[in-house]
């Protein structure tokens, strides 16, 4: 389940012009029944990041100092509600391929 904190972050980014991987969230955020423009998104603040690609997001809290993923929730955004239900037992094929993409999104964002 995304913190309210995550989500308040994500609000103000949006309405402050801020971006996040370069992308603006101001279309999704104004309308969530708004198809997102962008395949992938990667989030990360303090230990907790997400990443988006398609239908799925991966929320995961992690070891700063280690860089090891502690917990990771892997989410339907199509559900009904869509960060209620926990896929990440049922579908660990998906929960290594978003673990592996957040891996390879935050090495390029340090390398910037």
């Amino acid at each position: 389940m995304t913190s309210p904190l995550s989500s308040m972050f994500v609000r103000l980014c949006t309405l402050s012009a801020v971006k996040l991987d370069g992308h603006s969230m101001s279309k999704v955020i104004a309308d969530p029944k708004s198809a997102s423009d962008h395949e992938v998104l990667h989030f990360g603040w303090a230990n907790v990041s997400a990443v988006r690609k398609g239908d799925w997001k991966l929320i995961a809290n992690q070891n700063k100092t280690t860089g090891m993923i502690i917990k990771a929730s892997l989410h339907n955004l199509i559900d009904t509600e869509p960060e209620v239900k926990d896929y990440a037992l049922e579908r660990p094929d998906l929960v290594s391929e978003l673990t592996a993409l957040h891996r390879m999104l935050e090495m390029d964002f340090a390398s910037k």
